[in-house]
């Protein structure tokens, strides 16, 4: 009999499917010579060898469909190249398409956290501006300075929130 494991880390779904399929063949098996020894023996407990090794390979038969399941939706808990890959087989895959799709999404991600990152920065910026501009001043020229810095501030705000909308308009 073939070993009915496969290498988790290398292993396509169809060698998942394959093990469930002889584990399943195994499985069947092991119930009709548990079903022949609880027939012929004296007594029932010598159908329990055959019976166990029956729930052990339906087991296995079951736990290798799921992870060939898994292999095809990308769920799969180990690392494993074809993860998520077309059928759960990556040797199908044309690695230079799958990189430049790759690379055009991380793009896309980076260009929105950027933009996030420029709209926090804007909502800071005019945050702060509001403040130095409220906050009490001793002298008439501590308040202009002050009223300044403002101005500055919130300029720099609306200029970030450009920014963030240009950015927003490349997605």
């Amino acid at each position: 009999m073939r070993n009915a494991m496969v290498d988790t880390r290398s292993a396509t779904a169809a060698d998942f499917d394959r093990a469930a399929n002889r584990n399943a063949s195994a499985f069947w098996g092991w119930l009709i010579t548990a079903g022949v020894v609880w027939f012929l023996a004296p007594s029932w407990w010598w159908a329990l060898v055959p019976g166990v090794l029956c729930m052990w390979n339906a087991a296995n038969s079951f736990g290798a469909t799921r992870a060939a399941q898994a292999l095809r939706n990308g769920t799969f808990r180990i690392a494993n190249p074809n993860n998520g890959a077309p059928n759960g087989d990556a040797s199908s895959v044309d690695e230079e398409a799958h990189d430049d799709e790759m690379q055009a999404v991380i793009e896309v991600e980076a260009t929105e956290m950027y933009a996030k990152t420029l709209t926090r920065l804007a909502d800071r910026t005019a945050q702060l501006a509001a403040m130095s501009a409220s906050r009490p001043s001793e002298s008439e020229q501590e308040q202009m300075y002050r009223m300044g810095m403002a101005d500055a501030q919130q300029l720099l705000a609306d200029e970030l929130r450009k920014l963030a909308n240009k950015a927003y308009g490349s997605l």
